[in-house]
């Protein structure tokens, strides 16, 4: 009898799978139960739209991945809501700023329709004023192919684009103070779809408006794609701070550091003609203590061909490795490099160990700060 009624019970489980009201596998995709504040910010939002029939749309990556966000964006000590949605009525994502009335009631005082359907990420940021932060939003196409930066302040109830010319496209971007003024600046990086190259843009508040900081470069010719990206002090004798780009060439990376100068006797820094310098190739290029003692290190050689022992060179390292960070919180970034152990030439990948060097660009070489055995 037992073992009839374990038949019978099974039976009807299979056929719950197969049978006239099956599982739906939409269920597994609705979202979490709303909390009595979110609840609160959807009627808000509904009556401010006057629709019911909303999607809600989720940032893809990021330390902000939910549909309500919340964060201090006018500089009041209290927290606004920014929701992403997108309506029957439109094809469009738009985002909307949810603010508290003197009674405690939320209100959805503004919505701005994104340049693309779906949300990368969200990042806030001091791009225009040290007391307040803005918003950095990452747009994307169906495809995800199609990538573009905005940035928006909340100002007087509204939503206003910063960026002068409108969002920007990228692949990777970083936000940070790279002159210590309290103000974030923006770098990004991009593709040229013609020709695949890659390049780094860098903007800043000009007083008036998100623009133009510092003249593009391209990065390296044979740059597949960015592996990371960080800034930081160069080191403990070099106060300037530096963009750190881990830069993907086939199985391999490389890393590139650059930094923002003026020319000399130009004062203001808001001013037009700053320029990114590669430190790597230019002011880092003598010997190392991992170059060979024949004089390699400069360059180019005589014949005109790049050196291979230049310091960008020796920061090539396996695709496994790790990518540039600051280690040991003191602000200043490690660069690792690696090579493969001796004895291990002929293991499987999988089982081959690397010795990985962290090391801090100092006194025109790459000095060890770090050292591990990596599998």
């Amino acid at each position: 009898t037992r073992v009839f009624c374990m038949l019978l019970v099974l039976c009807v489980l299979l056929s719950s799978c197969t049978g006239a009201a099956p599982f739906q596998n939409e269920e597994l995709l609705r979202p979490p139960r709303l909390t009595e504040e979110q609840r609160e910010i959807e009627n808000a939002l509904i009556a401010s739209v006057n629709s019911e029939n909303l999607t809600f749309k989720y940032p893809k990556s990021g330390e902000h991945r939910s549909a309500f966000i919340f964060q201090d964006i006018d500089g009041d000590s209290q927290d606004e809501a920014l929701v992403f949605y997108m309506t029957n009525a439109s094809d469009s994502t738009f985002l909307s700023v949810l603010d508290r009335m003197p009674d405690g009631k939320w209100y959805s005082p503004y919505a701005i329709g994104g340049p693309e359907g779906n949300v990368e990420f969200v990042e806030f940021a001091p791009m225009t004023d040290p007391s307040r932060y803005d918003i950095l939003v990452g747009w994307s196409d169906v495809s995800g192919q199609q990538k573009r930066l905005a940035i928006y302040s909340y100002l007087n109830g509204r939503l206003e684009n910063r960026l002068k010319d409108g969002p920007q496209s990228y692949e990777t971007y970083l936000a940070a103070d790279l002159d210590g003024d309290q103000l974030s600046e923006l770098a990004l990086i991009s593709i040229d779809r013609d020709d695949r190259s890659h390049w780094l843009h860098l903007f800043a508040y000009n007083g008036f408006t998100v623009d133009v900081y510092a003249n593009d470069v391209a990065l390296s010719d044979y740059m597949m794609g960015c592996a990371g990206i960080i800034s930081g002090r160069i080191s403990q004798t070099d106060p300037r701070i530096g963009i750190f780009i881990d830069e993907i060439l086939e199985d391999t990376l490389v890393t590139e550091v650059f930094v923002c100068e003026r020319p000399s006797g130009e004062d203001n820094r808001r001013s037009a003609g700053k320029f990114l310098r590669n430190i790597i190739w230019e002011d880092m290029s003598d010997l190392s203590e991992d170059s060979p003692a024949d004089g390699a290190g400069s360059l180019e050689d005589d014949s005109g061909e790049i050196n291979a022992f230049t310091l960008y060179e020796l920061t090539r390292r396996s695709g496994n490795t790790d990518i540039c960070r600051d280690l040991n919180g003191d602000g200043i970034i490690e660069i690792p490099t690696g090579r493969l152990m001796p004895g291990y030439e002929d293991y499987d990948a999988a089982d081959q160990i690397y010795l990985t060097q962290y090391k801090h660009l100092q006194n025109n070489a790459l000095g060890n700060v770090y050292s591990a055995a990596i599998n």
